[in-house]
């Protein structure tokens, strides 16, 4: 029989994908940011992909403040074309990101040749909570959030304006 269970991931977005595709080919980086209220990893990320898209990503784990990168990896997607359909793409990280219950991370997804979803004032009622995870109306500092930052490889500058940017993490709670 062998097998076991398959661990279950907690997400911002759970299995709701973002509403609206700006019809945005820029270079652009897109982020969220994250509260834990409880120790665990960050096992991956994810974005939404428009079925278009055939451009490069790759996610990059920051701490609270933005600046520091601790993770770095490349999505392996599903090929675009006539056949594609807009779904989460996902990559895993190895090793897992380890977090502590208060900690604040910043998990951005650069898109290289746009096509990037979003749900337009997602945090506008306040924090968006998701099991052990939160995600703060307003951000470090007096971003609101949704992070972004065009022409920026893997770096969020920009206040999102409480857009929900179709990035997302991966989180194993501790048990």
């Amino acid at each position: 029989m062998g097998g076991g269970i398959a661990p279950v991931y907690e997400s911002i977005f759970g299995a709701t994908p973002p509403t609206t595709y700006p019809d945005d080919l820029a270079l652009i980086t897109l982020g969220v940011q994250v509260l834990f209220t409880t120790d665990g990893l960050i096992v991956g990320a994810r974005y939404y992909r428009d079925a278009g898209d055939d451009g490069q990503h790759w996610a990059i784990v920051r701490d609270g403040t933005n600046a520091v990168a601790e993770r770095f990896t490349v999505f392996k997607q599903a090929p675009a074309g006539g056949a594609g359909v807009a779904s989460w793409q996902h990559a895993y990280f190895r090793p897992y990101v380890k977090v502590a219950a208060g900690e604040r991370k910043v998990i951005d997804v650069f898109f290289e040749k746009g096509h990037w979803w979003y749900t337009p004032a997602m945090y506008a009622g306040g924090d968006v909570v998701s099991g052990s995870i939160t995600a703060p109306h307003r951000a470090a500092g007096s971003f609101f959030q949704g992070v972004f930052g065009y022409n920026e490889y893997v770096k969020t500058t920009g206040d999102g304006g409480g857009n929900g940017y179709g990035v997302d993490l991966l989180f194993l709670p501790r048990p």
